[in-house]
């Protein structure tokens, strides 16, 4: 189930990359 959650924050990062695409990035990178 840990693992959807990269999955999930990659396609709402996608959504809202515009908005706020450096901290989803900064989160994946955490994440991973």
């Amino acid at each position: 189930e840990v693992q959807d959650i990269p999955g999930v924050l990659a396609v709402f990062a996608e959504r809202r990359k515009d908005s706020f695409g450096p901290y989803v990035r900064l989160m994946s990178v955490t994440l991973n």
